[in-house]
């Protein structure tokens, strides 16, 4: 029990860095602006351009000190770990700067289909049928699911944006990759970083479609052809609630795979060696239904990144509602959801 505890912090630690440090995340303030001297002007200058950068004001100014005391901390800790010289990476400041791992790690006090009556969910849900859920993709030999799956589930609203005009659109995942720019360092610290970063492009610059140009940069000026207001991450380890969210719209959900997932080709997988439940998380997908067969056993229906070769014509259907509270292949560790 000790050993998972610390495993725990462990964890914890890691994904606090990296979330709100990690120098491959987009539009990161360069610290070259405090080389000179990190004195309480430069610090103070360097804070207004950051607010202003992300947009951030606060209700008083009694919670501007506050904030600026967290930065000109988290700062001195960028600058400490970059000077050092002997990392594989490096930090810099980024949309997380003005806040402490407490506040960044505390879950998500609201979710929005708490209330929802677990009685009211219907047996079997498939957003495919429902016209929310583009054609397969194959990402090939690029580590980027987590592109693939939060363009997914942000295609998803595509029918219920600008209505009634709406309409299914396939989004651009090179936009994602080439302009979140997120971390590479592995484990289930940089997925979660990766996926809250691509939702936060979507919400600050919204996304172009395939058929234009597959990328832009940061600032282009041009209209998206889709945007959101935010998003919101399910509660953890609550298969009940990850069900409501799926209900509602596309889920992305961070994963671990396992030989025999990856040679996955019919049936509901159901990781019978347990391998898939022990690896590390190292994979992105979306969720986009469930079900359950006339024997009684529960599913989810997961679309992957994999091409159709892979799966069920690119989605699989995974054992849901199992004694394991993480799920099959660690499904309902972390799970997030667009909003409009």
């Amino acid at each position: 029990m000790a050993f998972h505890a610390y495993l725990m912090k462990k964890t914890l630690v890691i994904l606090c860095v990296f979330l709100m440090g990690s120098s491959a995340v987009s539009k990161a303030t360069p610290l070259t602006l405090i080389s000179e001297g990190n004195d309480s002007v430069n610090v103070s200058r360097v804070f207004e351009n950051w607010m202003e950068e992300h947009g951030r004001t606060y209700s008083s100014g009694e919670e501007k000190a506050k904030r600026f005391a967290i930065f000109k901390e988290n700062l001195d800790y960028i600058e400490d770990f970059n000077s050092q010289g002997n990392h594989s990476f490096a930090l810099a400041l980024n949309a997380f700067s003005d806040m402490t791992c407490a506040e960044l790690l505390k879950p998500s006090s609201s979710f929005r289909y708490q209330d929802f009556k677990l009685e009211d969910l219907p047996p079997n849900w498939d957003w495919r049928t429902q016209g929310a859920v583009t054609n397969v993709k194959d990402q090939k030999d690029c580590d980027c699911g987590w592109a693939f799956a939060t363009a997914a589930a942000v295609e998803g609203l595509t029918p219920f944006y600008n209505k009634p005009y709406g309409k299914l659109m396939n989004l651009s995942e090179k936009e994602l990759i080439t302009c979140t720019k997120p971390s590479w360092i592995k484990g289930i610290a940089s997925y979660i970083s990766q996926i809250k970063e691509a939702m936060s492009y979507a919400r600050d610059h919204g996304l172009i479609t395939e058929e234009k140009h597959p990328y832009r940069v940061a600032d282009n000026q041009s209209c998206p052809d889709m945007k959101i207001s935010g998003y919101e991450v399910v509660p953890e380890f609550d298969e009940v609630a990850l069900a409501k969210a799926v209900y509602h719209q596309p889920v992305v959900v961070v994963h671990s795979t396992s030989k025999r997932f990856r040679a996955h080709r019919g049936g509901i997988f159901m990781d019978a060696d347990g391998k898939c439940g022990r690896g590390n998380i190292n994979h992105t997908s979306t969720l986009v239904g469930f079900g359950t067969t006339a024997l009684g056993q529960d599913y989810w229906i997961l679309k992957n990144s994999w091409g159709t070769h892979w799966g069920e014509h690119g989605y699989a259907r995974i054992r849901r509602n199992t004694r394991d509270k993480r799920g099959v292949c660690n499904l309902a560790t972390f799970a997030v959801f667009p909003t409009l």
